[in-house]
């Protein structure tokens, strides 16, 4: 089964998928409902609270009787600060949305906390190829540097091309490439405090 499914607790039954169940939901919100929800909170200040929901539950219908325990609570935990690695900050006039720290981990791991920050994503009018002469990188290191500024693309619209082009690359990376994703990077660096 994939990841992120309800729990079904049963007493001494094991669950075989397209046996047993054909198909198993998990209410989880995802990035995209949080992006159209929170600027309607904002537009009507709304404040977003942060909520913890446990529950296990079956939805269909069995072909034998089963025993089960079904387990429901909620708890408040306050006015929603932090999801998925975003820091949210509600104002009187609105909601901002950072991954400050998340960048600055991102450039610890990549050996860059105390670079020379730039004030543009990429330079202007820098053409990649794939068919590049440079010499190639480890194509694992490339994927993984890249990826992450992919997530904070979530609220730094302000990269997403630049990020999206260094994208392109990932099944052949070379040097060239890897400068342009640094020179994101370092971007990072010096626009930290940067959201929506």
């Amino acid at each position: 089964m994939r990841r992120n499914k309800a729990r079904l607790v049963t007493k001494g039954y094991m669950q075989q998928q397209g046996v047993d169940i054909d198909e198993v939901f998990a209410p989880v919100t995802g990035m995209e409902l949080v992006r159209m929800i929170l600027p309607v909170a904002a537009q009507e200040d709304w404040r977003v609270q942060h909520m913890d929901v446990k529950s296990a539950f079956l939805n269909g219908e069995l072909q034998e009787e089963r025993e089960m325990m079904e387990c429901l609570g909620m708890s408040d935990l306050g006015l929603l600060t932090n999801y998925l690695g975003i820091e949210v900050r509600q104002y009187g006039h609105g909601i901002s949305l950072c991954q400050s720290f998340y960048a600055l981990k991102l450039l610890q791991k990549n050996g860059l906390e105390n670079c020379n920050p730039c004030c543009v994503p990429m330079e202007p009018k820098l053409k990649l190829i794939k068919a590049s002469t440079s010499p190639p990188v480890d194509a694992t290191a490339y994927h993984s540097i890249v990826d992450a500024p992919r997530y904070l693309v979530n609220t730094r619209p302000d990269m997403a091309f630049s990020v999206s082009y260094v994208s392109r690359f990932m099944a052949k990376p070379r040097e060239d490439h890897l400068v342009a994703v640094k020179h994101i990077l370092r971007y990072i660096a010096g626009t930290l405090e940067y959201g929506v």
